[in-house]
């Protein structure tokens, strides 16, 4: 294609775009396309080179490096006189320019074009990149710049190679996350304000630059910013940088002490004059995902962002823009419990309860917001991360801990209330119980003072829900929190009522052992036994209806008897008399102490009680109920002492 050729324009530009890099394109083929420019008898035609100026743009981010077309800056720029050619190595140009590029020669000659052809906008704009490094060139002709003028010019080819290299067992390190030609807005895209939609960004600007400084503009790649991050000139306007994230963490990495204060004397202004003037629907989900990104780099949001939030929630219908007010929300510093206070009350109202899919949401939410602000607390009380930056925290609480502590009061009523209106959905169960594993989780990872525990209602309602998600999690749960007990004790950290809450966990694993195992069921004459909390009278009224149809009533809910597992109490017993040919009869179940010894004794399985419940156990456990199979082995005495012993089977 280099070459002076018969292949037809149209056939010759069609093999240029079939040109799909496979992997990483070396700057020896860019360096034979440039090599290749300008007019001759073995040179392709102008045309031809205009083409594949604009496949090397295709391919610049699949480049093996750029210190070699670096090199041949002043070659470039030499055919910028060919106005065919003109377009696409300013493209480039723009792409590879930096400080030590930007000469007085250059200057006058791009002057020099820019008279000579005063309406040229790809002159015009590497001009003004020029001007953002040297403020002191004067430019007496200004345009209005395409927007897409220097966009990636085949956006649909850019997308069927990223496609191919993934689908490729030869795949490389991509950088898409940071594209060179977004990176690069602020520069030409009509030099004008920059706008997230609506929501307009002041263009970035650096007006006190000097000679041996970097300026924003130029920090491009992460590998700019990781070599000249101590000698970068913020930008005059500093929440210019807010809407790329690779100046975010400009800003996160060297945060001078004036920083945020400007910041957020921005966005006080910015947020709430734009709400009062515009707020429509969509306007505010475009402000919401903005500062969404934006708050996502900083794990917290600034005192602007929280009043705008608190004027939000107030009209907020709990339909609209959801997800980004949720994810912004998980970001507000620890609150007080007035403030905490009035947030639920904007969060669940009755009426958005009803919403199954609002409680799955607002449930995943305050899990996360638990997260967020136990990691604040903890790196509050060791001095630790960037939580003191941020002019949000001004006057941080005098016991975070506290309001941590009121806030997940708050959501075990919450999640009581929920479970009461879908007792049987999966999903909220599934929810509810993602959030207790999370604070158990905090609560051993983060070594928490306190031990919080679900309320009764929530753990009773998870293990008698009738489906063996929900019970086999809660007593995994349980048997997490015996693990924390036990590592508050080592550590010695005893709180006030450290006695009082360790027999109220043990009442629950021994109403658990007596449903599952011991065959006394709501039993309360066992030491820390509650029965479930129950009363006598229930109690009573439900064994009576368990006497009428025949049931034993202490067995109702075991392994072997209970409708969660009775299926797999049946298999068990059926897999037991398939492999034994000798039985005369076989048992019609359900299984007890008293019907095994009896058939037995009629020529069937013998086996005692004990060993086909640890059989039961085993198949339960094989069908990933791990929790009911690691709650047993840890709190049944005589399950220990079976772990490693034989079974009998005859």
């Amino acid at each position: 294609m280099c070459r002076n050729h018969h292949i037809d324009q149209s056939n010759a530009i069609s093999i240029i775009y079939s040109m799909m890099p496979n992997g990483k394109v070396s700057q020896k083929t860019v360096i034979r396309i440039l090599a290749s420019l300008g007019h001759g008898k073995t040179k392709a035609s102008l045309f031809i080179q205009n083409a594949l100026l604009k496949w090397i743009i295709m391919v610049y981010d699949f480049l093996d490096g750029y210190e070699e077309l670096n090199q041949l800056y002043g070659v470039i720029l030499h055919y910028i006189g060919f106005i065919t050619l003109r377009r696409y190595l300013c493209h480039i140009l723009i792409l590879i320019t930096r400080r030590n590029n930007v000469k007085a020669f250059r200057i006058e000659k791009l002057l020099e074009i820019q008279n000579q052809t005063p309406n040229d906008q790809s002159i015009f704009a590497l001009l003004q990149l020029y001007k953002s490094y040297y403020p002191d060139i004067v430019v007496t002709k200004f345009l209005k710049i395409h927007d897409k003028l220097f966009d990636h010019p085949n956006k649909p080819w850019l997308d069927k190679v990223i496609a191919l290299q993934e689908s490729s067992s030869n795949k490389i390190n991509k950088n898409y996350d940071i594209p060179r030609f977004e990176v690069m807005d602020h520069f030409y895209r009509g030099f004008k304000r920059q706008k997230l939609r609506n929501f307009s960004i002041p263009e970035i600007r650096t007006f006190s630059s000097k000679k041996e400084s970097y300026t924003t503009e130029e920090i491009r790649t992460k590998q700019d910013l990781v070599e000249y991050i101590d000698n970068v000139e913020f930008p005059g306007q500093l929440a210019s940088i807010l809407d790329t994230f690779l100046h975010q963490n400009l800003l996160i990495l060297r945060c001078p002490e004036f920083a945020i204060e400007r910041l957020s004397f921005w966005l006080e202004a910015k947020l709430i004059l734009d709400l009062k003037e515009n707020s429509n629907d969509a306007y505010i989900n475009h402000i919401l995902e903005y500062l969404e990104k934006f708050t996502y780099v900083f794990k917290e949001t600034l005192s602007p962002i929280d009043r705008f939030l608190n004027i939000l929630l107030q009209s907020w219908d709990g339909i609209k823009y959801r997800e980004s007010l949720f994810n912004l929300l998980i970001h507000i510093p620890i609150k007080s419990e007035k403030d905490i206070t009035m947030i639920l009350s904007y969060l669940t109202k009755p009426q958005w309860l009803t919403d199954l899919n609002y409680c799955i949401d607002l449930l995943n939410f305050f899990s996360q917001l638990t997260r967020q602000w136990v990691i604040k607390y903890i790196r509050l009380i060791n001095k630790n991360g960037t939580y003191w930056k941020l002019s949000s925290n001004d006057n941080i609480l005098s016991d975070p801990f506290n309001s941590i502590l009121f806030l997940l009061e708050n959501i075990d009523h919450l999640c009581i209330n929920i479970l009461l209106l879908y007792k049987s959905d999966m999903r909220i169960h599934n929810s509810v119980l993602l959030f207790y594993e999370l604070l158990l989780d905090l609560i051993v990872e983060e070594k928490l003072p306190n031990i919080i525990l679900p309320s009764s209602h929530i753990i009773y309602q998870c293990f008698f829900s009738g489906n063996g998600m929900s019970l086999s999690r809660i007593c995994g749960l349980i048997v997490g929190y015996k693990a924390a007990f036990d590592q508050h004790e080592k550590n010695e950290v005893k709180s006030p009522y450290h006695r009082d809450i360790v027999d109220y966990f043990n009442s629950f694993v021994m109403d658990f052992c007596n449903c599952l195992w011991r065959n006394r069921a709501f039993n309360k004459q066992d030491k820390n036994a509650l029965g479930c909390q129950l009363s006598e009278e229930v109690v009573m009224t439900l064994k009576s209806i368990a006497e009428v149809q025949g049931i034993f009533f202490g067995s109702i809910f075991s392994i072997t008897h209970g409708t969660v597992f009775a299926h797999w109490s049946a298999e068990t017993l059926k897999d037991l008399e398939d492999e034994s040919p000798n039985i005369i009869k076989r048992h019609v179940g359900p299984v007890s102490n008293t019907s095994l010894k009896r058939w037995a004794e009629e020529g069937g399985l013998n086996i005692s009680l004990n060993d086909f419940r640890i059989l039961v156990l085993n198949k339960i456990n094989k069908k990933n109920y791990n929790g009911v199979y690691d709650f047993l082995y840890s709190s049944m005495a005589s399950l220990k002492e079976r772990r490693t012993s034989e079974i009998n089977i005859s």
